[in-house]
């Protein structure tokens, strides 16, 4: 891609080929796009999940009811 190249979206790609979302006043780069990343992208919509999972694991464990709800209060507070 050339320098500064505007992307479909109205997206910009930088020469590092990172690409640029946002742009504060001035013109200055807020938000720049690089290749998602697992932990940071895609992992938090799978969080609810693997709580679950965990809590199930627990009571299958111990057999007490409320442990799983109690561990998961203390990740997840209301």
């Amino acid at each position: 891609m050339p320098k500064d190249e505007k992307l479909d979206e109205g997206l910009r790609s930088l020469p590092d080929g990172s690409i640029v979302e946002g742009l504060g006043t001035g013109g200055k780069v807020l938000i720049v796009r690089t290749e998602p990343e697992f932990a940071r992208d895609i992992l938090p919509y799978f969080s609810n999940t693997i709580m679950v999972l965990i809590a199930l694991v627990m009571l299958n464990t111990t057999g007490r009811v409320y442990m799983p709800i109690f561990s998961i209060l203390l990740v997840s507070p209301l």
